[in-house]
This record gives structure tokens, sequence and C-alpha cells, in this order.
């Protein structure tokens, strides 16, 4: 995904200390969104992401096609961290890098326009709770073989999902309700050995 951010982009950064004394960084870019076609905007070549140790903590940018890339200042991204992108109803499509390992709890809670399919790395070991609860409009879930924990509540209510659920043969751990109320879920679903 590093391969589609523009080389040539001029990327500035800004650091800022927290009342509890963690220091963040948000990181910004001299790319301008892209042109409005119709409803949504094309997808931006960088987008503004504010950033701490490896873990994106939040989004200022307008894209609304987000492509998480795989570091930001030389440092691999290897979290989404908790609630993110929570209820930013103007993502329609997210990526994931290869360096992803965990999107923790509420990152794309109620991100109902998030549509589409759904595509998890292998990279990824664990989804947080409600991480994409309420996503309505996702119509399709590809979960990577890395994945074993799938905490309560990760996709409830995602009602737009269609078709077989198939769990990765690596998964440990399901938590309560992490599919509730999928309800256009249909087939045989398959339970992994190692739960």
């Amino acid at each position: 995904y590093a391969s589609q951010l523009e080389p040539s982009t001029e990327y500035s950064s800004r650091e800022e200390e927290t009342d509890s004394g963690v220091t963040m960084k948000e990181i910004t870019s001299d790319v301008q969104p892209a042109a409005e076609t119709g409803d949504m905007t094309e997808p931006q070549e960088s987008q503004d992401f504010v950033f701490d140790n490896g873990t994106i903590t939040g989004y200022t940018g307008t894209s609304s096609d987000i492509v998480i890339p795989e570091e930001i200042d030389g440092i691999p991204v290897t979290e989404i961290g908790l609630y993110a992108f929570s209820e930013m109803e103007s993502i329609v499509h997210v990526s994931f890098p290869a360096t992803l390992k965990k999107i923790g709890n509420g990152a794309f809670r109620k991100c109902r326009n998030l549509g589409g399919g759904l595509i998890v790395p292998d990279s990824v070991e664990y989804i947080g709770v409600d991480a994409f609860n309420q996503c309505t409009s996702l119509t399709s879930l590809s979960l990577g073989n890395g994945v074993k924990t799938i905490e309560g509540y990760a996709f409830y209510g995602c009602t737009g999902l269609t078709g077989e659920l198939v769990l990765p043969e690596n998964l440990e751990k399901i938590g309560e309700a992490a599919f509730r109320d999928c309800t256009g879920l249909s087939g045989t679903l398959k339970l992994p050995d190692t739960l």
C-alpha cells in the first residue's frame, strides 16, 4: 500500500504532549483532497493520521477512501487504536497494510457507510470489541489466516454482510455476540479446530 503513496509528497509532523504526558504525533502532507465525483471523493494518495509509536489513534483527513499506510515517519503501522475512526460516516472504503497486527476496540464502530468487501490481511492477529460494530454497509468479509482473536460485538449489527462466513484456521477466540444480528450471512459455519 505504500506503493500507492506519492514519493514526491512533502510530509510534516507536529508533536504534542497530552495532559497524561503521552506524546502524540500528527502527520500531515501537502496533498490536497481529490476533486468530488458524485457522492464520493477519489482515493487520496495521502491522508492525515494522528499517529503514536506504531498506532493510528485518529484521522483528520477528508477522504472517503482510507488507505492505511505501511509506515509513517519510518515507523511501521501495527495498530489501529481505540475508536480511531469511530462514527466517521464519510468513510466508504478502507484498506489495511501487511504491517497491521491489531484493530482496536471500536476502531470503525458505526462507520455506517463503510461498504463493499472488507479484507483483513493475514498479518492481523486481533480484532477488538466493537471494532466494526454497526458497519451496516459492509457486504462481504474476508478474514486473514493470522486472526487469532475476534472480541465480542466486533461485527455486531453488520446487517449488510451476505454469503458464507469463513473463519480463519488459526482462530482461538470468538467473543460474545461477535456476529450477532448479521442477518444476511448464510450457509454452513465451520468452526476451526483451534477453538
